[in-house]
């Protein structure tokens, strides 16, 4: 395969002869733009015409990020970097402009019963804590979850009840967060403390949403 020559043409030598050298620099270009581009030689018409219009993206592949980037001050940067929170695989980030900014993890979730997902900077956990006794206390996230980077910032919890075994109007359930368990405090990055108070053995547990960054 040719290499692009920025040499050419040299001025020295008689176009009927550099002229080849220029159709190869012409052929590179067209073969460099083709990735992830369609081609510039492409003249199979507009979407949804297989093919597209020349110069348009077909695919965006981001080289793997070491470290996060310096703020620019004149420009955003979107890019792709190996994501701390498992699964550690490659994630997108995005950086702003402004002085002093985070990086902000925009890609990756875990889609399971006890699970996560990013979007736009804050991670959403969710799980289920089943609760087999009246009164129960304290959880961290289980395996399934991940750390929040920085903090958790908030937690939604809901009972479920099995109607089988009661009626849920006869009954009641109260999840309280607790504020100051013993070896953490109420908005730890790792999870959060709860307690559980029902007179029913018809609640089962209780569903739960997480909020971070």
């Amino acid at each position: 395969m040719s290499t692009f020559n920025p040499s050419v043409p040299t001025g020295f030598v008689n176009l009927d002869e550099d002229y080849k050298n220029l159709q190869l620099n012409f052929q590179q270009i067209n073969n460099t733009y083709a990735v992830d581009h369609v081609a510039l030689t492409n003249n199979s018409g507009l979407p949804p015409t297989p093919g597209g219009i020349n110069g348009m993206h077909t695919v965006v592949h981001l080289n793997t990020q070491t470290v996060d980037p310096a703020v620019n001050t004149s420009a955003g940067q979107f890019y792709n970097k190996v994501s701390t929170i498992p699964p550690t695989f490659d994630q997108l980030f995005y950086l702003t402009n402004a002085i002093g900014a985070q990086p902000a993890q925009i890609s990756g979730s875990k889609a399971l019963t006890n699970g996560y997902g990013w979007m736009s900077g804050i991670l959403f956990q969710w799980g289920f804590q089943p609760v087999t006794t009246t009164s129960s206390s304290r959880t961290l996230f289980v395996t399934s979850n991940a750390d929040f980077p920085t903090s958790l910032l908030t937690v939604f919890a809901n009972p479920v009840y099995n109607s089988a075994v009661s009626t849920p109007s006869n009954s009641f359930a109260d999840i309280f967060i607790d504020q100051n368990p013993a070896g953490m405090n109420a908005f730890n990055k790792s999870g959060f403390s709860w307690r559980f108070c029902t007179n029913s053995l018809s609640v089962t547990g209780f569903f739960w949403v997480a909020i971070g960054a």
